[in-house]
C-alpha cells in the first residue's frame, strides 16, 4: 500500500494503458469520521483531518487523471461528505448516485450497484465503508494479473481515505468476480 502526499506526478504510461479499451473502478473508503455523543453511526461527520484527507483524495485523483464518469456513494454523512470534498478538486460533474444500500454494504451489494449504474462509463468510483469495500476489491481482483504487493496490502484493514484502483476490459454489467486487475492501493493524505 503506498502513501501519496498531495502532488504526485501523473503516470502517462498508466493512463494510456487504461484508455486502450479498459475501464477503471475506483474503490474509495470514506475519510476519518468523528464519534460525537448522541449521534447515530449513519450520521457521523468527518473530523477536521478527515476533511483534509478527503480533499487530498480529490487532488490525487485529479493529478493521476482518475476522474470518474459515474460516482456511487453511500448516503451516510461521512461517505457523502468525503465525495463532496473530493468533487471540487476534479473539475467535472460526473453522474452521481447517492445509494442508501451502500451504507455498510457487503461486496455483493456494491458489485450489483456497479453493474446497475456503470453503463458505458470509462471510470466508476464507489465511496463507501469497511468491510464491504476491501472484500469487494479482493473478490474482484484476479490474483494472477494483480500487483501482488498491492493485493497483499488489502489483507489488512483498508484505511480511511484509501483508494483501490482496479482495471477491467469487461462491460460493467458483466464485471466478473476474480477478473479485474488490482493495480494500486493508495492512501492520499493532506
Amino acid at each position: 500500500m503506498s502513501d501519496a502526499a498531495g502532488g504526485i506526478a501523473a503516470t502517462a504510461a498508466g493512463e494510456s494503458r487504461t484508455r486502450r479499451g479498459s475501464r477503471r473502478l475506483l474503490v474509495v473508503r470514506h475519510a476519518k469520521a468523528a464519534y460525537p455523543d448522541g449521534v447515530v453511526d449513519h450520521d457521523r461527520p468527518l473530523t477536521e483531518r478527515g476533511e483534509r484527507d478527503a480533499a487530498a483524495v480529490g487532488r490525487w485523483m485529479a493529478t493521476e487523471r482518475f476522474v470518474p464518469d459515474v460516482v456511487l456513494t453511500s448516503d451516510a454523512v461521512r461517505a457523502l461528505g468525503t465525495w463532496e470534498l473530493v468533487a471540487p478538486e476534479l473539475g467535472v460533474e460526473p453522474e452521481v448516485h447517492v445509494e442508501r444500500r451502500l451504507y455498510n454494504a457487503d461486496a455483493d451489494t456494491v458489485l450489483d450497484l456497479v453493474r446497475t449504474h456503470g453503463g458505458d462509463a470509462h471510470t466508476v468510483a464507489v465511496f463507501g465503508h469497511e468491510p464491504g469495500l476491501s472484500t469487494l476489491a479482493r473478490t474482484l481482483a484476479d490474483p494472477e494479473t494483480s500487483d501482488p504487493q498491492e493485493l497483499a496490502g488489502l489483507s489488512d484493514r483498508f484505511p480511511t481515505a484509501g483508494v483501490v484502483v482496479m482495471r477491467t476490459r469487461s462491460a460493467w454489467v458483466d464485471t466478473p468476480l476474480g477478473g479485474l486487475v488490482l493495480a494500486r492501493v493508495v492512501v492520499p493524505r493532506s
